[in-house]
């Protein structure tokens, strides 16, 4: 792999390279350009990485993008829990100046949801869907927490006007959240996360909000760097 450094990966056929699926339906995980989307272009490479997740490469004339989905760390209090938890990490470097890219989350196909609505909270956006049985929460890291690495340099090359309203990068829509990104710094290496937990329905439960409420080292650990 060029962007996350792993040793000893192993080739994998695994079919379901960009999409998390839940009991409540598939979430694809995309980059949408100006011109086309990630999810249209034949991958390039998929590795195993020891079991414990996969990463799938894309690699082409105008950008080098990664995609890592694992089981992240999860640090729930004891008496909460949920019956599984996904996280989805993106690294994209682009080749030329003026890319502008949206890093997107969406239900496809026959979902089984019957509602959702946003539910943020200090350094997270998030979302959930639930039906009678199951709740489903879809989260990533605010605008707050976007700019932030910004000023930190931590893998965030945006280019940005000083006035830029820090709550414009996240995106609630009906089938997801996406991450909408006007300028990259070429050649330097661009990551962004989601993270997808589901449970049984409980009331005021909220284990799953929790759980998405990730930070780097959660999701990577010692998988890879």
């Amino acid at each position: 792999m060029r962007l996350f450094k792993v040793k000893s990966p192993s080739m994998n056929e695994k079919k379901l390279i960009n999409k998390i699926v839940t009991p409540l339906g598939e979430i694809l995980l995309d980059i949408e350009f100006i011109n086309f989307n990630i999810s249209d272009i034949n991958y390039s490479t998929c590795c195993n990485i020891n079991g414990k997740g996969y990463i799938t490469g894309w690699y082409t004339d105008v950008f080098e993008a990664e995609l890592l989905i694992c089981r992240p760390k999860l640090n729930l209090p004891s008496h909460m829990k949920v019956d599984d938890c996904y996280s989805a990490m993106w690294r994209l470097k682009v080749k030329e100046n003026s890319l502008k890219c949206k890093f997107c989350t969406r239900w496809v196909g026959n979902y089984r949801w019957t509602s959702g609505s946003a539910n943020s909270g200090e350094g997270l956006d998030a979302q959930t869907w639930e039906n009678e049985k199951t709740i489903i929460t879809l989260g990533t890291q605010d605008g707050e927490k976007i700019m932030s690495r910004k000023q930190k340099e931590d893998k965030m090359p945006i280019k940005f006007d000083s006035d830029i309203d820090m709550y414009s990068f996240i995106q609630y829509e009906n089938s997801g959240l996406s991450i909408e990104i006007d300028e990259l710094i070429p050649n330097e290496t661009c990551q962004v996360h989601f993270a997808v937990a589901w449970a049984n329905k409980i009331n005021n439960d909220i284990s799953t909000w929790l759980a998405v409420d990730l930070n780097e080292n959660d999701i990577i650990g010692e998988i890879v760097k």
